[in-house]
């Protein structure tokens, strides 16, 4: 699958990894999974891996994908997501749907090593 995702829950942190050539179906999926899990706590942190990710999507899937991860807050409470995106064109396909979903998160922001991402978001006050 495109998309995996393990939920600490003592930790309150998804962990979702987008893997090769993901495209909106498999986002899609990959809500609609989160929302009727029912491990899934009411409050997470979000590190989103896009590091082994292959598509680059258009910004009209990127704004689909932000409507679904806005429709997936009301299920979810999204707190702070910390994105891992090493390439240039993934960092910014990973900044345009930062922005597109900025309305879904307490904060947002895109880092270039998970080490990194785990960091800000250890050092985040929820």
């Amino acid at each position: 699958m495109p998309i995996t995702y393990e939920i600490d829950p003592d930790r309150r942190l998804i962990v979702t990894r987008c893997i090769g050539n993901t495209g909106l179906t498999e986002v899609l999926e990959h809500f609609e999974q989160l929302i009727n899990d029912p491990n899934c706590p009411p409050v997470l942190n979000v590190l989103l891996d896009l590091t082994e990710m292959t598509a680059v999507p258009d910004s009209g899937q990127l704004h689909v994908a932000a409507a679904a991860t806005a429709r997936a807050s009301r299920h979810v409470q999204f707190d702070h997501c910390a994105i891992v995106a090493a390439s240039e064109p993934t960092r910014g396909l990973a900044m345009v749907w930062q922005m597109f979903a900025q309305q879904s998160f307490r904060a947002a922001e895109t880092f270039r090593t998970p080490e990194e991402a785990r960091a800000w978001l250890a050092s985040a006050k929820v």
